[in-house]
């Protein structure tokens, strides 16, 4: 969302030129905003993949969800067990 954001704020393409023979730009379309965004995004996680930067980390799963795989509680949730998480 950000690179969306980035782009459609300073991203421009060739536009022709004015009467004084200056280049001239017109700001992108959301589609090309959208769609250089993605590219960026793509190509920056290609580059993070071959340099070996991606990490696997765990999607954190809520206690209905752990019960449904039957994974155990944690430590914490041992020790603690009247507790809410917060979030």
């Amino acid at each position: 969302m950000q690179l969306i954001d980035r782009w459609g704020m300073i991203a421009g393409a060739p536009d022709g030129e004015d009467s004084a023979g200056r280049a001239k730009c017109r700001l992108l379309r959301p589609e090309e905003v959208v769609a250089r965004a993605c590219v960026t995004a793509q190509t920056a996680f290609e580059e993070f993949a071959l340099k070996d930067w991606l990490l696997d980390v765990p999607i954190p799963i809520n206690e209905e969800e752990r019960k449904a795989l039957n994974e155990p509680r944690t430590k914490t949730e041992i020790n603690q067990p009247n507790q809410k998480d917060p979030n």
